[in-house]
């Protein structure tokens, strides 16, 4: 589908702007199929119009969610001096991640996206960790937890991978059945919930979200907090 113009990107600002009321806050999010596609200077273009077209008094930040193969010491760099949150997308461990994360040459991608996220971490980008939960990877819930650990994460997400809309439940190899998915997060909470018993505390999003919900304060995502009109969404 090509890349968005500037011209569109020009057009989403302005919009965005006109939207928003006098003293709020704008978050820009840049995500699937592969954003760093586009290309540094891309970013570099996009932060620098936010910027010259932000009314005065309105606040502004940047997310992306990226597979990590194509960053280097430049895109960290950047990351870091525009203020991005970065989500790399990492499976738990590596056999979880190379089944289904393969390059163009059929080969698994986990080595570079560990490598890249650490070469974030170094250069002092704020960086989370997001995991597919697939059948295989709700079969092995600590081994996945310790592992993202272990990369120096202290905030992870962890989504459901669904099967394709119109297709019968359950078909494919890596299809999660509600079952294995609530196991999987039993197990996970216990998990998570003895590390903050010992004062080693782990973000987990969906966690953090209930406890929030428990407080009655709102939750950080359109799941929980029941209000789907917190995100616009431009492809």
């Amino acid at each position: 589908m090509g890349v968005m113009s500037s011209q569109t990107a020009e057009l989403l600002l302005e919009d965005a702007y006109r939207t928003v009321d006098p003293g709020g806050s704008v978050s820009f999010a840049f995500q699937g199929g592969e954003p760093t596609v586009a290309g540094l200077d891309f970013f570099r273009s996009f932060t620098a119009r936010a910027r010259e077209l932000k009314p005065p008094g309105v606040a502004i930040s940047f997310s992306i969610q990226t597979n990590g193969t194509l960053l280097d010491g430049e895109w960290a760099r950047f990351f870091r001096d525009e203020g991005f949150l970065v989500g790399i997308s990492l499976d738990g461990f590596p056999d979880l991640h190379n089944a289904h994360r393969i390059d163009a040459e059929g080969k698994g991608s986990r080595n570079r996206a560990v490598r890249n996220a650490a070469l974030l971490q170094k250069t002092g980008v704020a960086v989370n960790a997001l995991c597919v939960v697939t059948a295989q990877c709700a079969r092995s819930p600590q081994k996945v937890y310790e592992n993202l650990k272990k990369l120096g994460f202290d905030y992870v997400q962890f989504i459901a991978c669904l099967d394709p809309i119109g297709e019968e439940r359950g078909g494919r190899p890596w299809s999660l059945k509600p079952e294995a998915y609530g196991q999987f997060l039993c197990r996970l909470f216990d998990l998570w919930y003895r590390d903050w018993e010992q004062g080693s505390y782990h973000s987990i999003r969906l966690f953090d979200d209930h406890i929030h919900l428990l407080l009655g304060e709102a939750g950080s995502t359109c799941a929980t907090c029941g209000n789907y009109g917190a995100y616009f969404v431009v492809e």
